[in-house]
């Protein structure tokens, strides 16, 4: 028997389906990959009817309305139908938004930000936009705000170089020039002197000829970019960013000031946040600059406590860039296993969350903590560093601690230009100082080490590619939902992870792979076949490559409450099975 082919199947049902004026709903992950969730017309999955106790309305996944909206913008992520297709998306979603609102602005190919007119039906709109099978996602624009806050000074200035080893580790690194670390806060303070010499110069762009130089849509960016005020300005007129920049990197060996975590490395200062605060659209422009300027290392002391599926989607965007993400845990003193803060609280593998220790190597009060949430300790409390107009200060916070692991990974970089996320990870994890006071608080239990840090990245390895034992019986490696095969949860809004592999079956001809879910409570009822179940099934993805992730959101994916179960098979390029359908894994959702 010729075994089925799944284009021909797809295009097969998809035609039916809309003969029988069945909806479909595209489910995105941070990935951009597609999975289809086909539905009834009397049981069409949309936002004002998800099936879940109590029902959602339009929705932001959190529940906040449109009366707690105040600036009436949001952001929408549309589905990728096609690579040529998002002049075709913005078409129908303004369409669909009729006159109520407008789009300010493309955040990049898939991410769109609108407001809505004074006096506009936010919930009808919104109701009409999210029906639209263009549309994956819509959020309310979040305000993010700078982690940290000032202290005055009890202890001699830069303790922490003494409780890390930075002097000797900088027997064995210093960083390069041609490392760079995006420091993405409230902007730097550029003419400082302890900073000026290590400030980004983009070598493309002539300085001040009002020309977009080396074509990247920004005019006249040499030293970086302001996104809260859209100029070629990152001037810190609040004091965070420049201290963070000092600690990362401010100048050694100048007979001034303080000496930076990293000697030797370019700061590239891109400014989202205010002094009152910033938001999520202006923090995916300024991750999105990073990526295109091919940045090491992004620092982020800042955040919140809302999820965003836009800003989960830029993160793994650099992620799969190769881009080391170095995030603040939070000052609210709180387990983060059980209330996240963001962007530090994604599960990306480029995420290092950061705690702040003091000078006794004990979890500072106001630090967030987690085991499986939170991964090092570092420095934070009354951290001497730059400030603008040529001044210094004391301050403490996550904030401050995350800018010196930032450094401590340029120097790792140093040492291995060409290191993988995988391996820059595994080195820095491993390498900590083991402390009581952090243990079962962190997943690494310790603080970190900037000498072992650097030594250890001379010799660590990573199989991240290694070679399958293939099964006997054909069958594929069942997929993992935030890592495990079964996996529970009660929040409906949490980001679910699903990671995907049949790279054993490249021999076979395998260039792709299709993943089933089923429906709620139900199995498949061919189970470790090689066709779909049409009977018991809810939705489907077709990949293209062998090895991934897709995020998803329960809230906007799956119809109700109870137990799903997914599975996949490999494709050949005739999209022909290449083997047999894995083992189900099972997400339960319950409350």
């Amino acid at each position: 028997m010729r075994a089925v082919n799944f284009k021909e199947l797809s295009n097969f049902l998809t035609f039916w389906e809309e003969k029988m004026k069945f909806k479909w709903r595209l489910a995105i992950g941070v990935t951009m990959l597609s999975l289809f969730a086909a539905c009834g017309k009397n049981d069409t999955f949309s936002n004002s009817h998800l099936g879940f106790n109590p029902p959602a309305t339009y929705q932001d996944p959190r529940g906040i309305s449109p009366d707690s909206n105040p600036d009436r913008t949001y952001i929408v992520g549309m589905n990728p139908l096609r690579e040529d297709s998002s002049q075709f998306e913005k078409a129908r979603v303004l369409a669909a938004m009729s006159e109520d609102a407008v789009v300010i602005e493309n955040l990049n190919e898939h991410i769109l930000t609108v407001a809505f007119h004074p006096g506009a039906k936010v919930q009808e709109s919104l109701n009409k936009m999210i029906s639209s099978p263009d549309v994956a996602f819509i959020e309310p624009n979040y305000k993010v705000f700078p982690i940290g806050t000032p202290n005055d000074a009890e202890i001699s200035k830069q303790w922490a170089h003494t409780v890390v080893k930075s002097n000797e580790a900088w027997n064995l690194s210093v960083g390069g020039d041609d490392i760079v670390v995006a420091v993405i806060d409230t902007g730097s303070d550029v003419n400082h002197p302890d900073l000026k010499n290590n400030i980004w110069i983009n070598k493309n762009e002539i300085p001040n000829n009002g020309r977009d130089d080396d074509g990247n849509g920004f005019i006249d960016d040499v030293n970086g970019w302001d996104f809260a005020n859209n100029d070629n300005n990152p001037a810190d007129d609040v004091d965070h960013g420049t201290h963070v920049a000092g600690t990362i990197g401010a100048v050694c060996d100048n007979a001034i000031g303080i000496c930076g975590q990293a000697k030797k490395i370019k700061l590239m200062p891109l400014k989202f946040l205010t002094k009152e605060n910033g938001d999520v659209a202006h923090a995916i422009k300024a991750i999105e600059y990073a990526i295109k300027m091919r940045v090491k290392i992004m620092s982020n002391s800042w955040g919140g406590s809302q999820s965003s599926q836009a800003l989960a989607q830029v993160i793994t965007k650099a992620e799969q860039s190769g881009i080391m993400f170095i995030a603040a845990s939070g000052n609210e003193s709180r387990n983060a296993d059980q209330q996240p803060s963001y962007p530090a609280g994604y599960k990306n593998s480029n995420i290092i969350s950061v705690a702040a220790t003091d000078a006794n190597d004990r979890l500072a009060n106001f630090s967030n903590y987690g085991f499986t949430s939170v991964d090092i300790g570092a420095p934070g409390v009354s951290i001497y560093s730059t400030t603008p107009n040529n001044h210094y200060q004391y301050m403490s916070g996550t904030s401050m601690a995350t800018p010196l692991v930032s450094g401590v990974v340029a120097l790792m970089y140093g040492v291995k230009p060409t290191a993988t996320v995988c391996e820059v990870r595994k080195a820095l994890l491993s390498s900590v100082d083991v402390v009581s006071t952090l243990q079962g608080k962190v997943s690494s239990n310790g603080r970190i080490n900037a000498l072992k840090a650097v030594e250890a990245m001379k010799t660590v390895k990573c199989d991240e590619n290694p070679t399958p034992t293939p099964d006997p019986t054909g069958k594929a490696r069942q997929t993992a939902l935030n890592g495990q095969t079964e996996f529970a949860t009660g929040n409906i809004n949490d980001n679910i992870t699903l990671d995907y592999d049949v790279s054993e079956f490249a021999n076979q001809g395998a260039i792709g792979a299709y993943i089933e879910v089923s429906k709620p409570n139900q199995e498949f009822n061919n189970p470790n076949g090689d066709t779909p179940d049409t009977v018991n099934r809810l939705s489907y993805a077709m990949v293209r490559t062998l090895k991934g992730s897709i995020n998803f959101v329960p809230a906007r994916s799956l119809p109700s409450w109870g137990t799903y179960a997914f599975r996949i098979i490999p494709l050949n390029s005739q999209n022909n099975a290449a083997g047999k359908f894995s083992d189900s894994s099972h997400l339960k959702l319950a409350p």
